[in-house]
């Protein structure tokens, strides 16, 4: 597994991507913005690198077992099939103030394996 964010955007599938350091995307959740997993921050940066490239700017990913459509033209992000619960979405710093990080649980380990391996 590679050490960081950085390494993961510019390594990503054997693809480079031109990255611009320190950066991540986050999503407006309850109390202030969350930082997406490292897996689906490295999708969503493939897609906006992508975009003047003909990439479409509208796109479905897996997160936490739902498919999100995210829509980075109006960086937005929705559950399919419920368009009305929308959320913002942005690309900006990592570490910003006040942010929070999503962790997403692995099926393969317990909820007290993920704790130790967080808060230890």
């Amino acid at each position: 597994m590679l050490d960081n964010l950085d390494d993961h955007l510019k390594y990503n599938c054997g693809f480079y991507l031109f990255v611009e350091p320190n950066f991540c995307w986050y999503y407006e959740g309850v109390g202030g913005w969350w930082e997406y997993d490292e897996r689906t921050c490295v999708e969503i940066e493939k897609y906006h690198q992508n975009q003047r490239d003909s990439a479409p700017a509208v796109f479905e990913l897996l997160i936490a077992g739902f498919i999100y459509v995210i829509d980075l033209e109006n960086n937005i992000q929705y559950r399919r099939g419920y368009p009305a619960r929308r959320r913002r979405i942005k690309r900006d710093l990592a570490g910003i103030p006040d942010c929070k990080v999503g962790v997403l649980l692995s099926v393969m380990g317990s909820l007290e394996t993920v704790l130790r391996q967080y808060f230890h």
